[in-house]
């Protein structure tokens, strides 16, 4: 019995350790988002790392609860990438107050294998890198 609540014990702190340790490099590892990106501190971030994309293929991502994005992107002559976002949300919160089936779209240019970071809705920051699969 006494060995048992010894693993037990052990367990529990391996996991706690393993635990803080996660946190913290996911502190610092937005930190770093937030500086590069110039993302204010009362914006959440979401980072999604490598997304593949089809060229003019659209993309649909769940960004949290009723919360979706849908990415189309195309690659220009110039090997350019034009990326096309439309945000849904069910409900987000404009001036204060709630607003019901919030939807905005963004389009802007990338070059290839370039981290961005586009504003979804009014407190939500996406980073990611765009992949194009051929």
């Amino acid at each position: 019995m006494r060995i048992k609540h010894l693993v037990t014990r052990g367990s529990a702190a391996v996991l706690f350790a393993v635990l803080a340790v996660a946190c913290s490099r996911t502190k610092g590892e937005e930190a770093k988002l937030r500086q590069e990106f110039s993302i204010p501190a009362d914006m959440l971030v979401k980072d999604l790392g490598v997304i593949g994309l089809i060229p003019d293929t659209p993309k649909r991502l769940s960004l949290g609860p009723g919360k979706d994005c849908t990415i189309t992107a195309a690659v220009l002559t110039n090997g350019i990438i034009q990326m096309n976002l439309a945000y849904e949300s069910k409900e987000e919160i404009v001036e204060g107050k709630a607003v019901q089936a919030y939807s905005e779209r963004s389009q802007f240019l990338l070059q290839p294998d370039m981290r961005c970071a586009p504003k979804m809705g009014k407190n939500l920051v996406v980073v990611m890198r765009p992949a194009i699969i051929k």
